[in-house]
């Protein structure tokens, strides 16, 4: 004959096994569910503005390398130009196919005339493709950058310069985020 004790504790152990079954249903399920592609399939264009940075600078005083806060100048126009959408195999096969868009990025400084290509990161023979949750990475001028257009942020990062034994401020290398302002 069981305790009163060993008959809850078989109650909680019973309970404990349908809650945790039920939070794995529940994560398989979220899991499953892909977020919905608001990105319109069409040319769009983005004020971005550069609101903070930082990095890395030589100091010729104490001949060392240190941290450095530096004032975010820049301000551009990034500009997509669609090209398709598609659809790639999901890395596990029980998950929905992963949807992209295509597009064809340009960056134009503010006052200036014209734009420079942002490439895909990988391949700049590829288009740059956005993926469901909005993010879109490319290189352009030896920067890289990140683009969040459902958030309207972006990161941008120059990575040369210290590690070529150089001890001097011609290449700081430098990290910088800010938003972007949809504009048409």
């Amino acid at each position: 004959m069981l305790s009163t004790r060993q008959r809850l504790f078989g109650i909680f152990c019973s309970f404990a096994k349908l809650a945790l079954r039920a939070a794995v249903f529940g994560a398989i399920s979220l899991s499953t569910q892909t977020p919905a592609f608001s990105l319109p399939s069409e040319d769009a264009a983005y004020f971005c503005t550069v609101l903070f940075s930082g990095g890395i600078s030589y100091d010729s005083f104490s001949k060392q390398w240190g941290s450095a806060k530096f004032r975010p100048s820049e301000k551009f126009v990034l500009k997509l130009r669609f090209l398709q959408e598609r659809e790639e195999p999901p890395y596990v096969p029980s998950l929905p196919p992963t949807k992209y868009k295509d597009f064809q990025i340009s960056l134009t400084e503010a006052g200036k005339n014209t734009s420079r290509p942002c490439h895909n990161t990988s391949n700049a023979k590829l288009p740059v493709s956005i993926d469901e949750y909005e993010n879109a990475f490319c290189t352009s001028s030896l920067s890289g950058y990140r683009f969040n257009l459902k958030a309207n942020r972006f990161l941008t990062w120059y990575a040369i310069g210290y590690v070529d034994g150089s001890d001097d401020n011609e290449n700081t290398p430098s990290m910088g985020g800010g938003t972007c302002t949809k504009i048409n």
